[in-house]
């Protein structure tokens, strides 16, 4: 029988944290979520690297750092459009 390789610890959840963060970036928790996929990620990147004849997977870690970048970098555009949108809205009341 041969040796098959599992997919590593948080392989997968780091893909589906990243993806819920890209899902709620226009709130903070996409924010919150990009964090966590990340660290996910690095979680299951150590698993690979420490056990590399058990655990496969580096698909789905590369897939999880890549959207929770993405929701990260959108979660803080969309805190930036929110800050400047109650910016605008406290100036115009002052008139």
């Amino acid at each position: 029988m041969a040796n098959r390789k599992i997919n590593g610890p948080d392989s997968v959840a780091s893909m589906v944290w990243g993806i819920c963060s890209i899902a709620s970036s226009f709130l903070i928790i996409g924010l919150v979520f990009g964090i966590i996929g990340l660290v996910k990620s690095r979680q299951a990147t150590n698993a690979i690297l420490d056990h590399p004849d058990e655990y496969t997977g580096e698909a789905f870690i590369k897939a999880g750092r890549i959207t929770s970048i993405l929701g990260i970098v959108f979660s803080g555009l969309a805190i930036i459009y929110w800050i400047i949108f109650a910016l605008i809205i406290l100036y115009a009341c002052t008139y």
